[in-house]
């Protein structure tokens, strides 16, 4: 009898560390048949809704996580962008919105393209971006036989671009590129281009550009050697 009230007693008792460590380990057994939910998993509806709350940029970033989401989002963006879907076949931009091609590039069905016709922003920011872009989908496509860039939003002589009054020359957006640069950046695209067996091509604007870079590496150059040299005290 003293024998079963012990047994009784213990077993009652506390867990030891043994059970307490096997119990845990249960837990997370458990808990990991059952992962949580992703945004994916989320109700159509509500997935739409978050959607139409989110702008250009994030949505690129986002359609670019999954496949999912990218054969989702990038179709409903095409049309907030008002632009063609490049799973036609083309790209047909002209004073097209900001990120559009940032867009096309995370696309999925950039592989599809084949005609390119698009304007570059006459924003020195922005159009640097938009020629890394443009590099890149030419990159991912299969073939691109029609290929077609202007570097003026101006209709129907894209090479007599005023860059005299284009928006955003400011000198602390257009120090960051060298004429040297813009040359090896748009020599690259160039190359890309002809290596996607292109039957026709057309790159406009280039010269001019090209000329307003050098004009203003020469008068930042002046400006720096007539300036007032200042001593070494002033300097510090």
């Amino acid at each position: 009898m003293k024998l079963l009230k012990l047994a009784k007693r213990d077993s009652t008792a506390a867990p030891g560390p043994d059970a307490l460590k096997k119990e845990s380990t249960n837990e997370a057994l458990t808990s990991s048949d059952s992962p949580p939910a992703s945004l994916v998993d989320l109700p159509h509806e509500l997935l739409l809704q978050i959607i139409d709350e989110m702008d250009a940029a994030a949505l690129c970033a986002l359609g670019s996580t999954c496949k999912d989401l990218n054969t989702l989002i990038f179709p409903l963006l095409f049309g907030k962008l008002n632009i063609n879907n490049p799973s036609q076949g083309s790209i047909w931009c002209f004073r097209a919105p900001e990120h559009t091609l940032r867009a096309i590039r995370c696309s999925l069905s950039t592989k599809n393209i084949r005609n390119i016709y698009y304007y570059f922003s006459k924003e020195i920011e922005r159009l640097v971006e938009e020629v890394e872009d443009m590099h890149a989908i030419v990159r991912s496509t299969d073939e691109v036989t029609d290929f077609e860039v202007y570097l003026a939003d101006r209709w129907p002589k894209p090479d007599c671009w005023d860059l005299t009054d284009a928006p955003g020359l400011d000198e602390g957006q257009v120090l960051r590129l060298t004429s040297e640069e813009w040359t090896k950046l748009y020599v690259g695209l160039l190359t890309t281009s002809l290596t996607k067996g292109c039957t026709r091509m057309l790159l406009s604007g280039e010269h001019p550009f090209l000329k307003y870079l050098q004009d203003r590496d020469q008068t930042t150059a002046e400006r720096v050697s007539t300036s007032p040299a200042l001593s070494f005290k002033a300097q510090i």
